[in-house]
């Protein structure tokens, strides 16, 4: 899973995330490993989709005011 704040050239700024699909944990990992990993996913989701949430409004209040 991947995070990025990007800024274009036109000063715009973008998130974008990237997600391992939770179907092919199982997969390409041990069985033994895959609960964690998938819990890990679950939180590091949660979280840069708020941290996403913040930055939009942080942008939006800094180029609205």
């Amino acid at each position: 899973m991947s995070f990025k704040l990007l800024i274009n050239n036109q000063g715009q700024f973008i998130t974008e995330l990237s997600k391992y699909p939770m179907d092919k944990i199982t997969i390409h990992f041990k069985k033994e490993n895959a609960g964690v990993i998938k819990a890990l996913l679950r939180e590091c989701d949660a979280k840069f989709s708020m941290l996403s949430e913040d930055l939009e409004k942080i942008a939006s209040d800094v180029f609205h005011s």
